[in-house]
């Protein structure tokens, strides 16, 4: 991006919507994952916003993944990342948790376990998860129909 950050999406069904100009940076991840890198830029905070609310950090990297209900958010490596929910409940996440928020609520903070970021290297990590939660991770990369 123009101001050195990098943004990657996992190929099925991600989109994003960014602005970088001075004063301003920011990413609307519309559909599917990314992962961004956000270079630092004399205190200018970077802002991802989704339906159903925003984040907010200076630098380091961190992963999200919009999903119908909720908004998944990865701190990979961050000094401290704000989350404001669209109804205004804000909370902190610091590099290596985990948590998701809605339009209401943020889930309580998770360190991660390591392999959050694998889809980045091709690969899907799963430990003790439930069987409906690896199926819904490996969906999008179903040819055909979606919703089958």
């Amino acid at each position: 991006m123009a101001d050195g950050s990098i943004v990657i999406l996992p190929p099925p069904r991600s989109a994003i919507d960014h602005q970088i100009q001075p004063g301003l940076r920011q990413i609307r991840l519309l559909a599917g994952e990314m992962q961004l890198q956000v270079a630092a830029r004399d205190g200018q905070p970077f802002a991802i916003d989704t339906v159903h609310g925003s984040v907010s950090l200076l630098a380091g990297t961190l992963m999200m993944a919009l999903q119908p209900l909720r908004t998944d958010l990865v701190a990979v490596q961050a000094a401290q990342i704000g989350i404001v929910t669209r109804n205004n409940t804000r909370g902190e996440l610091a590099s290596g948790q985990h948590a998701w928020f809605d339009s209401d609520r943020i889930g309580e903070p998770r360190a991660n376990e390591g392999g959050e970021a694998s889809w980045v290297e091709g690969y899907y990590t799963a430990s003790d998860s439930a069987l409906a939660d690896v199926v819904a991770a490996l969906r999008p990369y179903r040819r055909g129909n979606p919703a089958a």
